[in-house]
């Protein structure tokens, strides 16, 4: 007996958002694709963390270099070390290039974080350490960084006879500087810690497929910008006035003043599989990390074509458990940016502190240092806190937010367009 016509269910679009078909569909999008396919539906919204674990894998990608990859997070997690280079990108893109390295950064200190992640290399994931000339012309960081100080290389070969390589990079100072500030061109400013991936221009890189300089145009280069170009980016110089599409991220226009923070809207963040990874530094410390963007114009005099430049250094206090990013120009209406406009308040907070202590066990003598210079003994503090000594980092967001407030940039609020 036949059924009816009327009896036949046609199939309802909401069977795509069975997870094998909704995994499939969204692994053939590219990023602008998928921004558009969340933003349809509520169902569709719902399942964006889905997505994150399927799609974004990490450990799926750090697979190819180590066989435990939680255990590389929680080593990364310890050492405060973040992965960045083109396995930060990888993840981004969804690829795998299979000739590329793992870059490990980490500030090298007194050198007790890098022996013991090569350490970890060795023994744990039978790398092998061998010797490499430093600058490499052929590395994504880009032949000269002067805030690395040493890389030490690691290689193994996998079961299938392809050789795998490891570099730690050892920066001079925080290793988010090192990144931030040094490299050459924006696709590359992407980085992965225990938790996260946040990279700072996704509307350039993934919508745009466009890399703008940040280093003056030379030959040295011409490696780096080929590389890139053959995996889909066009390297420009700087924006066009006619071209200013899906550039929100570079704050080209005068009321941004060129401010941004690792953790504003215009960056990509991607929450990460943290099951089985020992936890390390709070989002927070890497996430309220400032920098400025500005325009280098052409300086034909010293050779020098017109691209962009990010400024930023390294914050610390006693007070404060980690180290931050700042910058330190000044706003249009004369008042300092966030950082620099707190010292003083984060200096009596450490006298605070000090206070608290007998006068034995101060790391150093009230009377004999000027307020100003506390900050020279952070490293001693947080290495090593005084007992009762009060850490102010969980402060950080409340102190941002009353700062903003005050009508300077809100540089949380921003969007990509």
């Amino acid at each position: 007996m036949s059924r009816s016509s009327s009896s036949v269910e046609t199939p309802s679009w909401h069977c795509l958002l069975l997870l094998p078909i909704f995994d499939t569909l969204c692994s053939f999008l590219e990023p602008r694709d998928l921004i558009s396919f969340f933003g349809t539906t509520k169902a569709c919204r719902d399942l964006y963390p889905t997505l994150l674990t399927s799609q974004f894998n990490i450990n799926r990608l750090l697979k190819r270099f180590v066989k435990t990859p939680v255990a590389l997070r929680s080593e990364l997690a310890k050492h405060n070390a973040v992965i960045s280079g083109s396995t930060a990108l990888q993840l981004f893109e969804r690829v795998t290039w299979r000739k590329s390295d793992l870059d490990i950064y980490v500030e090298r200190d007194d050198g007790t974080a890098v022996s013991a992640l090569g350490t970890y290399l060795t023994t744990v994931e039978s790398y092998v350490a061998v010797a490499a000339p430093f600058p490499n012309a052929n590395d994504d960081y880009g032949l000269i960084n002067l805030s690395i100080k040493r890389i030490d290389n690691f290689q193994k070969v996998d079961g299938n006879g392809v050789k795998l390589k490891v570099q730690i990079m050892s920066t001079r100072t925080l290793a988010l500087e090192a990144i931030v500030a040094n490299y050459y061109t924006t696709a590359v400013v992407n980085f992965i810690t225990w938790n996260a991936a946040y990279c700072l221009f996704p509307d350039l890189t993934f919508i745009k497929r466009t890399t703008y300089s940040l280093k003056n145009t030379e030959e040295r280069y011409n490696h780096q910008i080929a590389k890139y170009r053959d995996r889909g980016w066009e390297t420009l110089g700087v924006v066009e006035d006619e071209d200013q599409q899906f550039t929100k991220s570079l704050l080209l226009h005068d009321d941004e003043q060129g401010f941004r923070r690792i953790g504003d809207s215009r960056t990509w963040k991607i929450d990460l599989d943290t099951a089985g990874v020992t936890p390390g530094a709070p989002s927070t410390s890497v996430e309220y990390c400032l920098f400025n963007l500005r325009t280098v114009p052409v300086m034909a005099e010293l050779n020098e074509n017109s691209h962009y430049k990010i400024d930023t250094s390294v914050f610390v206090s006693c007070i404060l458990k980690y180290k931050y990013l700042r910058d330190e120009k000044v706003l249009v209406d004369g008042s300092l940016n966030f950082w620099p406009q707190h010292a003083n308040h984060f200096n009596e907070l450490t006298r605070i502190e000090m206070n608290k202590l007998e006068p034995d066990d101060r790391p150093w003598d009230l009377d004999s240092v000027d307020p100003q210079a506390y900050f020279l003994s952070a490293r001693v503090v947080q290495k090593n806190p005084p007992t009762g000594w009060t850490f102010y980092d969980a402060e950080i967001p409340k102190l941002f937010a009353t700062w903003q407030n005050r009508g300077l940039p809100d540089l949380s609020s921003l969007a990509i367009e």
